[in-house]
């Protein structure tokens, strides 16, 4: 064979590097890495597959590469590897690589290691070599505020690395997160304009999805949940500066600064507040209660209070006071003298990851870096702001999981074990033993709803009949029986019970998030009977009551049955209670208000 005819056999692959199509012969990963370090560039790759291919006749000379063919070939072997990370990076199937069970390891050991990422080392890899042929900026530092940060959190390596061109094994957990949150907030933002409508949303949308717990007892502060933000979007729940925390990041992705607002007396409140410079009057910050699941509303109950209009106007504040024994927590003169805190994971600190956002482009776009200094300029020309500074929890959570055998982590490893639970599930022409609950979620949480890939397949798949569980409980106790051995017994069969709560579990998870997707595609009925029938009526005490509750009283808005949304926000036992009391005292009045007018009509 001619060599003109073996490079003909050549073919361009997806990712811009060049295969053999003969079956016998393909090419080595190594010449890709080759071709990005070697001078050489892309004609190095096709001489090496030349010499691979064999009997491809006499070598024939190559006229010689100048300087600036080597240039556009560098160049673009660079561009070749950029798109391979970027499209890895930006595919949920990619991203959302399913959880494993390691051989000899308890699905409690799995759940541990679930916590700290399970993502594949393919997208870092890809953006390290990337970031190989990048130069760092020369004059490049950290944030100044991060040296105001506590001793504790500033001597992470997280914190540390913060200058580093490579990305770590971790930071692939919190680029997934990313991902994650930049779907949620462009399907909550799909149809808004201004930045207070699509805030509004995307508070709307983190009250309704992150149920809120109580928070832990100052006896024991170490009872909460040590999430990072995608451990949030996965469970579904989490206290109230969870949820502030979620929607700043929410909003981070569609170009908004979102800060919690600390009064200088500790109030029992988690107050959040968005910078809209866009106002004629200067700028604004207009607050949401995340306690409360509301905004504060403006003057005469319409549309969202700012900060300047609540420290002028206490009557703004007292339009949240149920009565005089519950009253809300904050007056005009907290909100006079605030903090805010300016939320700083590390992923938007690094350099590394502002040099990939400033690559993205078009529906690729990521939100990677913040600029905090700068934000905490602009919040001090406001009046009520005295100070701004980082917020240290999600540098917190990350020196809570430092010791992976800690009581906290192995709470949070138990939350997450209904996500290593396999079914199995038909695939092709075989079946497969799949995580159907953790495929399920990640779909969710990227908008795919419908179809055989899609969140309510998965759902569906994992709400088995109760029968079926019982069978499986019979199923384990026979096999139990037969060991005789007492110590494996009895660790056998901790586990088996385990096995059978998470198959419990996942079925009241799946059902839930089914109402909630079915409230977010416009089909409130279908949404009312996973709510009301396949999460309450089976589980009055279950996990996702109060959740399930407050989302059956949005349900029944959106119907127009005042009298049944009512109702159900009564019923709300949670920490929400206050301000799920305050919805049904609103309907209450507009009923009212509603009465003479109908009476009218019917005379």
């Amino acid at each position: 064979m001619h060599k003109r005819q073996c490079l003909g056999a050549m073919k361009r692959t997806a990712n811009g590097f060049y295969r053999l199509t003969a079956d016998s012969v393909s090419m080595l990963p190594a010449f890709r890495i080759q071709s990005l370090r070697r001078p050489a560039g892309m004609a190095a790759l096709i001489a090496a597959a030349t010499i691979l291919a064999g009997g491809c006749g006499e070598e024939t000379p190559r006229p010689a590469t100048n300087a600036a063919q080597q240039q556009r070939m560098d160049a673009r072997a660079r561009e070749d590897t950029f798109r391979y990370a970027a499209s890895l990076l930006n595919s949920p199937d990619t991203l959302n690589v399913d959880p494993t069970i390691k051989e000899r390891q308890s699905i409690t050991q799995s759940a541990v290691r679930l916590i700290y990422g399970n993502t594949p080392a393919a997208v870092i890899e890809q953006l390290n070599r990337w970031l190989m042929t990048q130069k760092p900026a020369a004059d490049w530092k950290p944030d100044p505020l991060v040296a105001g940060l506590p001793e504790a959190v500033r001597d992470l390596k997280s914190v540390e690395n913060l200058g580093d061109m490579r990305f770590a094994t971790i930071d692939g957990a919190a680029l997934r997160e990313a991902v994650w949150l930049r779907s949620i907030s462009n399907l909550a933002c799909s149809d808004a304009i201004s930045a207070l409508d699509r805030a509004q949303r995307l508070f709307d949308w983190t009250v309704r999805n992150i149920q809120l717990d109580p928070a832990p007892s100052e006896e024991e502060p170490e009872a909460a949940l040590p999430c990072l933000a995608w451990h949030l979007l996965l469970l579904g729940h989490g206290q109230a500066e969870d949820r502030a925390w979620l929607f700043m990041l929410l909003a981070r992705q569609q170009g908004m600064d979102v800060v919690l607002l600390k009064p200088a007396a500790r109030k029992p409140v988690t107050l959040v507040g968005l910078l809209d410079a866009s106002e004629q009057d200067g700028a604004q910050l207009y607050l949401f209660d995340m306690r409360l699941g509301l905004p504060i509303p403006g003057p005469g109950g319409k549309g969202v209070a700012t900060l300047a209009q609540a420290a002028k106007d206490d009557s703004l504040l007292r339009q949240l006071d149920l009565d005089a024994e519950h009253a809300y927590p904050l007056v005009s003169s907290d909100v006079s003298q605030l903090t805010a805190e300016i939320e700083g994971s590390p992923l938007y600190l690094q350099q590394r990851a502002a040099v990939v956002e400033a690559k993205l482009s078009g529906d690729q776009k990521l939100e990677l870096s913040t600029d905090p200094s700068a934000l905490a300029k602009r919040l001090k020309t406001l009046p009520q702001i005295e100070q701004a500074e980082l917020w240290p929890l999600p540098l917190e959570r990350l020196l809570s999981l430092a010791d992976r055998k800690s009581p906290q982590v192995l709470r949070l490893a138990a939350q997450l074990e209904p996500f290593l639970t396999f079914y199995p599930h038909p695939k092709k022409k075989e079946i497969e033993n799949a995580p159907l609950l953790w495929r399920g979620r990640t779909q969710h949480l990227v908008g795919n709803f419908t179809g055989p890939t899609g969140a309510n397949h998965y759902y569906q798949a994992v709400r088995l009949p109760d029968v079926e569980i019982e069978g499986v409980a019979a199923a384990h106790g026979m096999q139990l029986n037969q060991i005789t051995d007492p110590e494996i017994k009895k660790k056998m069969t901790q586990e088996s019970q385990k096995a059978l709560q998470n198959l419990r579990t996942s079925k009241q998870d799946a059902s839930y998030w089914l109402g909630l997707i079915a409230f977010e595609r416009g089909n409130p009925t279908t949404a009312e009977d996973y709510f009301l029938k396949r999460t309450l009526e089976p589980s009055p005490d279950g996990p996702w009551t109060p959740g399930a509750w407050y989302n059956l009283g949005r349900t029944y808005e959106t119907l127009g049955q005042a009298d049944q949304a009512i109702e159900a926000y009564r019923n709300d036992e949670s920490p929400q209670r206050h301000g799920s009391l305050l919805k049904a005292r609103r309907l209450e009045s507009e009923a009212a208000k509603a009465e003479p007018q109908k009476a009218a009509a019917n005379s």
